[in-house]
């Protein structure tokens, strides 16, 4: 039996089937994990970042391109009374649906108590955490610059768009690429939570790697493995 931590990216994936093949590469991670009576902790940082994240998804208008994204924005901000109506209609919309699921995935954590269970106020300090998250922060090896050219998305073959604005990537541009304190924050927690194993789906994971091992090993979850399983 371990003790599992398990991010934001893995739980969402767990509870959104609008992504098939990362929801069903999830379910079959939890589904083995039970199997083998391993125990996943649920962290409170993870639990207000869940909430967030589902409503950003049920946001997102669906089957809809850039530049539909983009006007229906422009027209639901309209000053407008009849606009401002349909914001705040779509807005109840999307809280009730994100709040359905999350309440759905409370209630699966707290009726099974022999696989999940929660970060309890004596495991460590925000203190602490905020010290040694400093210190890791500082090295100087974390991060890189990365090119980001424009591309092709591989499933519609339409070019990629930016994550921000939604709009289409035209040209060439640099990123600076690196865990964020998020991050560390989840890593810190669940080693000081006395975690065996830290699954994701979030690949900026693997850099921290360096200063998890051995005490703790993270499981970077990609469809391609899980199938091959």
């Amino acid at each position: 039996m371990s003790r599992v931590y398990a991010d934001t990216s893995f739980w969402v994936a767990y509870i959104m089937p609008d992504e098939k093949e990362r929801h069903e590469m999830v379910s079959l991670y939890v589904d083995n994990c039970k199997r083998n009576n391993d125990l996943f902790l649920v962290s409170m940082l993870a639990l207000q970042e869940i909430i967030v994240a589902i409503r950003k998804k049920y946001a997102l208008i669906p089957n809809a391109n850039a530049t539909e994204r983009i006007k229906t924005a422009d027209s639901m901000s309209s000053r407008k009374d009849p606009q401002q109506e349909n914001m705040r209609r779509y807005m109840e919309s999307v809280r009730a649906k994100s709040m359905s699921k999350y309440q759905k995935l409370i209630y699966e954590w707290t009726n099974d108590t022999a696989h999940f269970t929660f970060e309890q106020p004596h495991d460590f300090t925000v203190f602490e955490l905020c010290e040694k998250g400093f210190k890791l922060l500082q090295d100087e090896t974390i991060g890189s610059i990365q090119a980001v050219f424009p591309s092709l998305d591989r499933k519609t073959r339409k070019p990629k768009t930016c994550y921000t604005c939604y709009g289409e990537i035209t040209s060439p541009f640099l990123v600076y690429k690196a865990f964020g304190a998020a991050d560390v924050t989840h890593l810190l927690i669940a080693m000081s939570c006395k975690c065996e194993r830290l699954v994701t789906l979030d690949k900026g994971f693997r850099e921290l790697i360096p200063w998890s091992a051995p005490r703790l090993q993270i499981d970077v979850l990609e469809p391609s493995a899980m199938s091959a399983q």
